[in-house]
């Protein structure tokens, strides 16, 4: 997990690199989970009350791996694209910047030939 510890900062930073789920965010799901289904339980059988943390535990695992959220899909770092057209909206920015420039140059230049034929 590298400098990555077990806290909520880290596990914040880790979520902004990453783009995934922290395993610290995936241990405090899992034990939260326990916690709840032991609550909910009232007494029934302690292998009943396993069984059914183990089967929320893989679907946990299940549902972030689908999603490409799984702390074990970690591979550096990864834009917030959610979909393509984030790229094109990108690619709308940078075309506004640049008729933005051109426009500004052209007055610019506009502005100095103007004061040139004036004389000053």
């Amino acid at each position: 997990m590298g400098f990555f510890g077990n806290d909520p900062v880290t596990s914040f930073l880790w979520r902004a690199y990453y783009g995934t789920v922290s395993p610290y965010d995936l241990d405090q799901l899992k034990k939260d989970t326990a916690a709840e289904i032991t609550r909910a339980s009232g007494g029934q059988n302690p292998a009943a009350v396993q069984a059914q943390i183990d089967q929320a535990n893989a679907e946990v695992e299940k549902i972030l791996t689908i999603q490409d959220a799984h702390p074990g899909q970690a591979s550096g770092l990864r834009l917030p694209t959610g979909s393509l057209s984030f790229l094109k909206s990108i690619g709308d920015v940078a075309g506004y910047i640049v008729v933005g420039g051109i426009v500004l140059g052209v007055l610019y230049f506009g502005f100095i030939l103007t004061k040139a034929r004036r004389g000053g």
